[in-house]
């Protein structure tokens, strides 16, 4: 049996009993043996690992949320909950928590910069009819709601490392306090969950993030008294998109997008500042967009990156006693609204699974990707086209298939169409069911087989 060498994890790390930690993390060639709850191990923190963790302590299993290895710093952002994604928090008992943190939102709006609205989702009546209202939430009071329902709360700090001889059926991890004790921690899967730049994704799967074809800005404001309060904005430019979503109380979260994947952070930022100027200056004075504007100028620095992505449909979603959920397994480009929403999806579907095939834990994750993969290259067809209509460059042939392409797909009745499609099939996941599966079984190939081999990776978060 081979074993990753530990490192003493970050001060003040606790495991739910305040002494510090050490972990390090080797895999058992033994037997799984027959068991009614199955211990499950998540790598990441997010929405993906607590809407895991959720789902499995409805079904008294308590799941094991290690650190984030990929480091992510902590960053003030805000996103949208479609219908979708709150009918499954609903079902999970925390759309309560998560409305009275966010704004509940009345409608979402499309326009075009200069130009008539391309149409507008009353998504007030979609919620009633789904029984679930969409919210405009900042993350991290999201990640705060999730959190506080759980019973077993995550461990904060920690180093652990992965290593999968071959034959292997179990995860064990071996815990250390400072006063040397140790005990070993067995897992019959491990879920990776933590994000885009997943450390372990690639270590086990061998999948890297690919960068995207555009740079995007995002920035969280306090919202002018001129911006709606509960109507979420997407504005449309050449070659440049904007959308803002009112969060919490006074707060709005705004994110944009301009073409050029190979520009630098300092270039892009230049980019960033010269597009917020020119629809500030174009007397773009509807929707309150002068005053966001202003807003995000006076800030020090516009949050910049390249987007990322994680090709959804191409990839297994699991090896072995490994799955992948959330950005960790799909990241399309942003700007359909429905990053959070998948994440919720997946977390469900595994942890039903899961739950449901305790005894046969490799038949669950055969079961999750064939359920997910073909719903999740859906959305990521109808993401990259939505991107690639907002960063047409100008010139008449493209800016008149664009022009024709909104019109039809984001028009009222393209809107109500599009994300009821969407509510509906979350109301599907949230009745899983036998026959649900089959459907979804019978309906996509079986996928390629995994690597037969996973790669030895160390994971650090401190």
């Amino acid at each position: 049996m081979a074993l990753v060498v530990a490192k003493q994890i970050g001060r003040g790390s606790t495991l739910c009993t305040g002494q510090r930690l050490v972990l390090k993390c080797s895999f058992s060639s033994s037997a799984l043996e027959t068991k009614k709850k199955p211990s499950v191990g998540v790598v990441g923190q997010g929405i993906a690992a607590l809407s895991l963790a959720l789902t499995l302590q409805r079904h008294g299993i308590n799941a094991t949320l290690l650190p984030d290895a990929a480091n992510h710093p902590p960053k003030r952002t805000g996103l949208m909950l479609p219908v979708n994604a709150m009918v499954l928090l609903k079902h999970l008992g925390i759309a309560e928590p998560v409305e009275r943190a966010g704004t509940v939102l009345s409608s979402h709006l499309v326009t075009r910069f200069g130009s008539r609205p391309y149409g507008q989702l009353d998504l007030k009546a979609l919620g009633t009819k789904f029984g679930a209202s969409a919210v405009g939430i900042e993350r991290q009071a999201l990640l705060r709601a999730m959190e506080s329902q759980l019973t077993v709360k995550p461990i904060r700090k920690g180093i652990y490392g992965f290593q999968q001889p071959a034959g292997s059926d179990v995860v064990r991890c071996e815990i250390f306090d400072s006063h040397g004790s140790r005990r070993n921690v067995d897992f019959d899967l491990m879920v990776i969950a933590d994000g885009t730049k997943s450390k372990v994704r690639h270590g086990v799967f061998g999948i890297d993030a690919r960068p995207g074809n555009f740079v995007y800005y995002d920035a969280f404001i306090q919202r002018p008294p001129t911006v709606d309060g509960t109507t979420m904005t997407d504005i449309w430019g050449i070659d440049a998109r904007m959308y803002m979503v009112p969060c919490g109380r006074d707060g709005l979260y705004v994110w944009g997008s301009v073409s050029g994947g190979a520009a630098t952070a300092s270039s892009g930022q230049a980019r960033v500042r010269d597009f917020v100027k020119l629809m500030r200056d174009a007397n773009f004075n509807k929707l309150g967009v002068p005053d966001v504007l202003d807003a995000i100028l006076k800030l020090p620095e516009v949050g910049l990156s390249l987007t990322d992505m994680v090709p959804s449909g191409q990839n297994r979603m699991y090896n072995r006693r490994f799955a992948l959920i959330g950005d960790a397994a799909h990241a399309f480009p942003p700007g359909i609204h429905q990053g959070a929403a998948m994440a919720i999806e997946d977390a469900f579907v595994l942890g039903e699974l899961v739950a449901n095939f305790p005894d046969d834990i490799p038949k669950a994750l055969e079961m999750f990707d064939k359920a997910r993969r073909g719903a999740l290259s859906n959305i990521e067809k109808i993401a990259i086209r939505d991107g690639t209509a907002a960063h047409f460059m100008s010139g008449r042939f493209s800016m008149w298939a664009r022009e024709m392409t909104m019109r039809w797909t984001h028009s009222g009745r393209g809107l109500r169409s599009r994300y009821g499609k969407m509510a509906e099939d979350a109301v599907k996941i949230r009745d899983i069911n036998a026959s649900w599966l089959s459907t979804q079984l019978a309906a996509l190939p079986t996928p390629s087989p995994a690597a037969s081999n996973v790669k030895p990776v160390e994971s650090s978060s401190s």
